[in-house]
């Protein structure tokens, strides 16, 4: 959600060059939290990446994960993953700061990787 929507389309682009489907959700809001729509998603493909902006530890991926998860674990055929910021300070320096939040590269990485699963 937010600004990793855009990491996440450019993601997608270069996956289905190597013909992998990405189904991309925007959440735009946590509350109301669209649990349904993501649900259907994971029950339709069987996997699960959530991307955040916010750091990996205390991040709200985790908890996104854990309640689209209550309903629909046994529809996975692949863990499921959180890919979040390093779990570092955010820096004052903009090429600082690129290099702490998650990567298109790094994104494009780990669902090849659940894809593949």
């Amino acid at each position: 959600w937010g600004s990793m929507i855009h990491v996440a389309k450019i993601a997608a682009e270069t996956l289905a060059d190597e013909g992998v489907e990405v189904e991309i959700i925007d959440l735009r809001t946590l509350l109301p939290f669209d649990a349904q729509t993501c649900i259907e998603s994971v029950a339709r493909t069987g996997r699960l990446v959530v991307l955040q902006e916010g750091q990996w530890n205390g991040g709200l991926g985790h908890t996104v994960q854990s309640r689209i998860l209550e309903s629909c674990f046994y529809s996975l055929e692949a863990a499921p993953v959180v890919i979040g910021a390093l779990d570092t300070p955010v820096p004052f320096s903009p090429p600082l700061e690129d290099f702490t939040v998650p990567s298109s590269e790094h994104v494009i990485d780990v669902v090849r990787f659940v894809a593949q699963s």
